[in-house]
C-alpha cells in the first residue's frame, strides 16, 4: 500500500487518542482511593463471565433478543482485531500477516472463514440495532445522535472489509491481475474461505481490473480510516464503555450485593472541617466511582427496573450518571489541581505552609454544590436503595454506594435531609424502631407462646432476633409467631431478647444518619456481647443483611 501514508494517519489519530486516553487517566488518579486490587483470580473470572460471556445481557430472559445482538458485535469485534492488526501491517508491507494466518496455513483458511462470517453477523446486528432505535420506540433506549454515528461507523467498516475481500478475490480469481496476491498465489488463496466475502464479489464483477484495484485500495483506506474515527470518538462519550467496560468489570465489588457503605470516623475534627464525611463535592468521587461513570452505556436498563422511576419519581439513574460525569469533566482542572496540593499537603511540615496549602483547597472546591446545583435534592432523597439497577447493569455499576455517600454528607454536614424522616429517627433513637412505639412492649407479640428471653435463659443455643417488623407490624408479627412454633416443634432451644432488642440502624445508614446507625450498632453489639451470642436466627432479611455484612 502506502508506508508513508500509513505513518502520518497513524501517528495523527494516535497521537489525538493518546492525548485525549491519558487525560481521562489522569483525572481518574486524582480521584479518591479505593482498594480494588485483591482476589485476582475472581477478577479475571468476572471479566471472563460479565464482559466476555455478557452475562447479564443474555442472561435475562426479557432482554435476550437485543443481547445476543449486542453480543455477537462485542464477539465480532474481539475477532475482527486479529484483522485490524493484518490491515495495519498491510500499510506497510503487501501481504503482511501474523503468524500462522496467511493462506500457506490451516489456521488462515479458519481464520478467514470465521472473521468473514462474523462480519455478515456484526452487519446484520447494526442494521437491526438502527431498526429497533428507529422504529420499534424502546422507551429504555435514549436516541442520541452519538448512538446513530457509533452503528453507522461499524456497519461502514463490516461493509468496507467485505469489499475489501471481495475486490481481492474477484482480482485474483477473475481478472488475473499483475499484483502481490497473483505473483505471489500462496497469499490471498483464504479468501476463498470467506463465504460472505466471496458472495458480495458476485455484486461487483461488472466492474473493470482496473476499477476493482481501485475499489479494493479505496475500501482499504476507508477501513483503517474509519477504525481510527471510531477510536477517537470512544472518549468523548457513552462509547467510552468499549475501552473501559473490561476493566471496570475487573474492579467490581466483590462483595456485591453485601458489600456495605464506607465506615466514617464520627470522632475526627478535620473530616467535619474539610467537610469530607460522606460525599460533598465531585472531587470526592473515588477512582472506582469515576470509572463507573465513564463506563455507562446509556442503555437504560437501571432505569426500567427502579421502582422509583417506574413509578414517576424524580430518580433516573441514567441521568444520574450522565450529570455526574459531565460536572467530572467541568472540574477537571480543579481536581487535578487539588491532587497536587495535597501530595504537598502530606509532605508539608511548616505550620504556614500547611494553613496556606488547605485555604488553597478549600478555594479549589467546585463552586455549584453536588446536591442542589448537580444532583437535585428530589432525585437523591427517591433513591430506595433495592439495588436493582446493579443487578441489571451489564458493565457492573455500583450507584447505590453514591447515593448513601451523597446521603451521608447531606445529613452530616449540611443537615440537608427530607423532614419527613425526622418521625422515623427520633423513633429509633429513643424507642429503637422506626414507628416510636414504647420500647416496654416490643415482646408483646410473644405472650402466651412459652419464649424465653436471653436474661431469663442465657444459655439458649440460638437468639431469634425479632426485628421492628417481626415484633410490631401486624402482618409481620404472624411470620415470627410461625416462626417461634416451627423452632419449638424442632426441639431447638432458642431465647429472644426482648425489650433489651433495638432496629439494627439499617434504616438510619440508608438515609445517611451514620452517627445514629453507629450508635445502634455499638449499643446491640455490646448486648450480644454481653450474652455471649454465637448463633442468631432472624426472619427479616433486612436485619439479616445488617447483622451479618455491615455490623464490625
Amino acid at each position: 500500500m502506502d508506508p508513508l501514508m500509513m505513518t502520518l494517519v497513524l501517528l495523527a489519530a494516535l497521537t489525538v487518542f493518546c492525548r485525549t486516553m491519558i487525560r481521562r487517566i489522569e483525572l481518574l488518579k486524582a480521584l479518591q482511593p479505593a482498594d480494588r486490587f485483591d482476589r485476582i483470580k475472581e477478577r479475571l473470572w468476572n471479566v471472563v463471565v460479565f464482559a466476555f460471556g455478557q452475562k447479564r445481557l443474555i442472561g435475562r430472559k426479557r432482554e435476550r433478543p437485543s443481547g445476543w445482538m449486542h453480543a455477537f458485535i462485542f464477539w465480532g469485534f474481539c475477532v475482527l482485531l486479529i484483522r485490524s492488526i493484518q490491515l495495519y501491517g498491510e500499510g506497510f508491507s503487501e501481504g503482511f500477516h501474523l503468524p500462522f494466518l496467511g493462506g500457506q496455513y490451516l489456521a488462515g483458511f479458519v481464520y478467514a472463514g470465521m472473521k468473514d462470517v462474523m462480519e455478515g453477523i456484526v452487519l446484520a446486528m447494526v442494521i437491526w440495532a438502527i431498526y429497533r432505535r428507529a422504529f420499534l420506540g424502546i422507551q429504555r433506549l435514549h436516541n442520541s445522535f452519538e448512538a446513530y454515528l457509533v452503528l453507522c461507523l461499524i456497519g461502514v467498516l463490516m461493509v468496507s472489509d467485505l469489499l475489501l475481500d471481495a475486490s481481492r478475490y474477484n482480482l485474483i480469481h477473475l481478472h488475473k491481475a499483475d499484483l502481490f496476491y497473483l505473483r505471489h498465489p500462496v497469499y490471498g488463496t483464504e479468501f476463498s474461505w470467506a463465504p460472505v466475502a466471496v458472495s458480495a464479489s458476485f455484486l461487483i464483477r461488472f466492474l473493470d481490473a482496473a476499477s476493482t484495484a481501485a475499489l479494493m485500495k479505496a475500501m482499504f483506506w476507508v477501513h483503517v480510516c474509519g477504525q481510527l474515527i471510531f477510536l477517537n470518538i470512544l472518549p468523548l462519550g457513552k462509547h467510552f464503555h468499549v475501552i473501559t467496560s473490561l476493566p471496570n468489570v475487573f474492579f467490581k465489588s466483590l462483595d456485591y450485593p453485601h458489600d456495605k457503605p464506607k465506615l466514617l470516623d464520627l470522632e475526627d475534627a478535620d473530616a467535619w472541617e474539610n467537610e469530607t464525611l460522606g460525599m460533598n463535592h465531585i472531587h470526592q468521587l473515588t477512582w472506582k466511582q469515576g470509572l463507573d461513570l465513564y463506563t455507562c452505556t446509556e442503555c437504560g436498563r437501571c432505569k426500567e427496573v427502579c421502582p422509583t422511576f417506574t413509578t414517576q419519581k424524580p430518580l433516573n439513574l441514567f441521568d444520574f450518571n450522565d450529570t455526574l460525569k459531565h460536572a467530572l469533566y467541568e472540574n477537571e482542572k480543579r481536581i487535578l489541581r487539588r491532587s497536587q496540593l495535597e501530595q504537598r499537603l502530606q509532605q508539608a511540615k511548616d505550620p504556614e505552609d500547611i494553613d496556606f496549602l488547605k485555604g488553597e483547597l478549600t478555594a479549589l472546591r467546585s463552586p455549584k454544590s453536588l446536591v442542589g446545583d448537580v444532583v437535585s435534592e428530589d432525585t437523591l432523597w427517591a433513591c430506595t436503595t433495592c439495588r436493582a439497577c446493579e443487578e441489571v447493569c451489564p458493565v457492573t455499576i455500583e450507584h447505590v454506594p453514591r447515593i448513601i455517600a451523597m446521603r451521608q454528607g447531606q445529613y452530616l454536614i449540611h443537615e440537608n435531609y427530607p423532614q419527613e424522616l425526622n418521625p422515623a429517627l427520633k423513633g429509633l433513637e429513643y424507642n429503637g424502631n422506626p414507628w416510636g412505639i414504647g420500647y416496654d412492649k416490643r415482646a408483646d407479640w410473644a405472650e402466651g407462646l412459652g419464649v424465653n428471653t436471653l436474661a431469663e435463659d442465657p444459655d439458649a443455643d440460638i437468639l431469634f432476633w425479632v426485628g421492628c417488623a417481626g415484633s410490631f407490624d401486624d402482618r409481620s408479627k404472624k411470620v415470627s409467631v410461625s416462626f417461634v412454633k416451627i423452632l419449638q416443634k424442632a426441639g431447638v432451644r432458642f431465647a429472644i431478647l426482648g425489650t433489651e432488642e433495638k432496629c439494627t440502624g439499617d434504616f438510619a445508614r440508608k438515609v445517611g444518619n451514620e452517627m445514629l446507625f453507629q450508635t445502634m450498632a455499638q449499643e446491640n453489639i455490646a448486648t450480644l456481647n454481653g450474652y455471649g451470642v454465637k448463633r442468631i436466627v432472624t426472619a427479616c432479611p433486612h436485619c439479616l443483611n445488617t447483622l451479618k455484612h455491615e455490623y464490625p
